[in-house]
């Protein structure tokens, strides 16, 4: 169950990254997202709230994707085993 509410968490918090690029840019095109995003940052500055927003939820639903397994805990005990073995 915890890792079903994790999956969930964390790619509503990525599609909502996503949403509020789609938002700034109108598109899905990565360089026309990149050229907003640059746009927007020249204009505003460094300290646009929406661009740091939209980038920091999309990092976030990378990081908690990417978190969500057991697989790193459980692999990095077999190879410590493995290598001690040998």
């Amino acid at each position: 169950m915890k890792y079903v509410l994790m999956g969930a968490f964390s790619s509503g918090i990525l599609a909502y990254g996503f949403s509020i690029l789609y938002g700034i840019s109108g598109s899905t095109n990565l360089q026309v997202i990149a050229t907003a995003v640059a746009e927007r940052t020249s204009r505003f500055g460094h300290g646009d709230v929406l661009t740091i927003l939209a980038l920091g939820t999309v990092a976030a639903g990378v990081f908690f994707q990417n978190r969500r397994g057991p697989v790193s805990s459980v692999g990095a005990g077999r190879l410590r085993r493995r290598a001690n073995a040998d």
